[in-house]
């Protein structure tokens, strides 16, 4: 969102809530019950969706998503590199923390990649992508390379089960935390965030001298509208 408006040539005032409490009171006031947010006097929108922030901000409107023949198989990709990768994570490195991040260990990143899945799985189902899901960590005996791929398989199978065997019959919009979206977006959203975390996994290991086992390639990430920055 914030490579967005700077690209926009907008001026902004970026604040991050986890540094600034008094922030996300500012927020709730507004009634915003979750971030990202663009706000502007005692306006707000959710930046979730960048289409809404455009139509917030009277800019022109983005490219439409990738169909979701595009992006149900990479979401299945992406699953199967998340297993993969978390099976081979040297446990010395489990509980390094991000830079910036403290409350998110490499334990915690492996396990949040499959949970951005589940929770598109649990509003195909006609439930709620509630943001609870991207909160999850494995807790105890979870936080290990076995248990966190695991996780994967078996979100993958359900994904393989649900998403990927009944794509003539999954509805055309999904209920979300930040209101009822089209099914495409949903989907591209849930690929390029599953993609972003997956890229940032792979660089950690990499800068601690741990080669990822199974590297993301230019055709993965084709197309998805990703962040540049790391």
């Amino acid at each position: 969102m914030k490579e967005y408006l700077t690209g926009a040539g907008l001026a902004f005032e970026s604040v991050n809530v986890r540094e600034k409490p008094l922030a996300l009171t500012d927020l709730q006031r507004l009634g915003a019950r979750s971030v990202p947010v663009v706000s502007h006097g005692d306006r707000f929108v959710y930046a979730q969706s960048l289409d809404d922030v455009a139509r917030f901000l009277g800019l022109l409107a983005l490219p439409a998503p990738l169909p979701p023949a595009i992006t149900l198989p990479r979401i299945a990709r992406f699953l199967e590199i998340a297993q993969l990768e978390a099976a081979a994570l040297p446990t010395t490195l489990l509980e390094l923390r991000w830079p910036g991040r403290e409350d998110r260990a490499v334990a915690d990143l492996a396990w949040h990649v499959p949970m951005i899945a589940e929770a598109t799985l649990c509003a195909l189902q006609g439930g709620l992508l509630d943001y609870a899901w991207f909160e999850r960590q494995p807790a105890g005996d979870q936080r290990s390379p076995g248990p966190i791929a695991a996780q994967a398989k078996l979100t993958a199978q359900g994904w393989a089960a649900l998403a990927m065997g009944n794509t003539e019959k999954l509805p055309a919009t999904l209920n979300t935390y930040y209101g009822e979206q089209p099914l495409a977006a949903v989907l591209e959203r849930t690929a390029w965030h599953m993609a972003q975390h997956l890229r940032q996994l792979q660089g950690w290991l990499h800068e601690q001298g741990h080669e990822p086992v199974a590297p993301l390639q230019p055709e993965d990430t084709a197309d998805l509208p990703m962040p540049q920055g790391l």
